[in-house]
Parts: C-alpha cells; sequence; structure tokens
C-alpha cells in the first residue's frame, strides 16, 4: 500500500492526475467507490488530456470501465492526440469494451460534434 501512495504522489505531481486516475489505472475499486461518493469530478484530465475512463481503457480494466459509466463518465473526451475511449479500445482490440462504449448512451463532449470527421477514429 505503502509503495501505491508514494508513486501516487510522484505522478500526481508530475502529471496533474487524480486519486480517481490512479485508482482506475490499477483496479482499485474500493477506493473508486469511496472517490465516487464523494461527487469528484469523475471528468478530469491529466496533462496530457486522458480521464479516468481514458485510463482505464488503457489498462484493460473492464470492470472500472463498467464502473465509470455507471457513474457518470464521459466517454467521449478526447485526449490530446484527439484519441477517445472508444479508440484506444478499438487500437488495443479491446472488443468487449468497444461493445460497452458504442452501446453507453451517456455524456457527449460538446466539442465531439465540431472536429473534422478526419481526426475521428
Amino acid at each position: 500500500m505503502r509503495n501505491f501512495f508514494v508513486t501516487g504522489m510522484r505522478q500526481l505531481l508530475n502529471n496533474n492526475l487524480t486519486a480517481l486516475m490512479l485508482a482506475a489505472s490499477n483496479g482499485h475499486v474500493q477506493t473508486m467507490e469511496t472517490l465516487l461518493k464523494e461527487k469528484i469530478n469523475i471528468d478530469a484530465k491529466d496533462k496530457f488530456g486522458n480521464t479516468a475512463l481514458i485510463k482505464s481503457v488503457e489498462n484493460g480494466r473492464k470492470d472500472v470501465v463498467i464502473m465509470l459509466l455507471e457513474n457518470g463518465a464521459n466517454h467521449s473526451i478526447r485526449n490530446n492526440n484527439f484519441e477517445n475511449a472508444l479508440s484506444i479500445a478499438e487500437k488495443t482490440g479491446q472488443s468487449e469494451v468497444q461493445t460497452l462504449l458504442k452501446n453507453h448512451k451517456g455524456k457527449k463532449a460538446v466539442w465531439d460534434f465540431l472536429i473534422p470527421a478526419f481526426y475521428r477514429s
């Protein structure tokens, strides 16, 4: 637990990571449950534009993806590379996560509708 905390503090300071992003990246579901009860910003971005949802997809955490979607995470937010959770799931071959994201009827990023088609995955 101490190593998780020390590593987490370094990442928080260097990359604008939130506690939720760290918990999501590492599959710490109980920590996520506690944080989500506090009404934190579920869609906060790190310095690369990644959200907890994007980080959970990058790390292949289907259970975390489900939890974040159920708690209102915006699945269409794009990072600094114009990637969103779905495009990362497609790139990494996560078919079950792709299906979850395609079928999710949650929030949409307002600017997502303004991005030219050639930037979309």
